[in-house]
């Protein structure tokens, strides 16, 4: 079975963007730096270990509040 390279590239590449939105997407509900958590994950696309690292990291991360904390009637 012959693959072409070039296929291969691009099929990296492709997977590459889509982990890249995943990881953005979850870093925006779970981190304050989303961009910097999808780069990450792009770049440890190749290393499983690094990227066991960075799910196991981003799954037992509490869930960031989004919401405002009251004043308590304050202003």
């Amino acid at each position: 079975m012959n693959i072409s390279l070039t296929l291969l590239g691009d099929i990296l590449s492709g997977l590459a963007l889509i982990v890249g939105a995943l990881s953005y997407f979850l870093g925006r509900r779970k981190t304050q730096t989303p961009v910097i958590a999808g780069f990450a994950a792009c770049a440890a696309l190749g290393h499983p270990a690094v990227r066991s690292c960075l799910s196991g990291c981003a799954a037992f991360q509490a869930r960031r509040s989004l919401t405002v904390p009251s004043t308590g009637g304050q202003v």
